[in-house]
Formats: structure tokens, C-alpha cells, sequence
């Protein structure tokens, strides 16, 4: 089955760090577990939403 565009960005991550104040880490952590999704998932869906491209 081929994959569409959409398809083949999602699995493209880049490595990154970044300095986070750890109690907001720390509750970053704990809604990713709320929400059951990944770190990456919770932390792109907010960048995502700041930045007005939502998928």
C-alpha cells in the first residue's frame, strides 16, 4: 500500500533538546500519561496549536 504525504511527515522527527523548567516538565509528563500519548504527541499537538497548524 503506498503512503500518502501525511503518512510519511508523522513518522519524520528531528532530535532536538531543549531547556524546560522541570515542574513544567514535570506536568507536561504527567498529561501526556492522562491523555495516554507520547511525549512527542502531547509536546507537537502544543507547538502545533500555538503556532495555528493543527492537523
Amino acid at each position: 500500500m503506498a503512503k500518502g504525504k501525511a503518512d510519511e511527515n508523522e513518522n519524520e522527527r528531528v532530535t532536538t533538546s531543549l531547556k524546560i523548567d522541570p515542574k513544567l516538565w514535570k506536568k507536561v509528563k504527567m498529561k501526556a500519561i492522562e491523555r495516554d500519548m507520547n511525549l512527542y504527541e502531547l509536546v507537537e499537538r502544543a507547538l502545533r496549536k500555538e503556532i495555528g497548524d493543527e492537523w
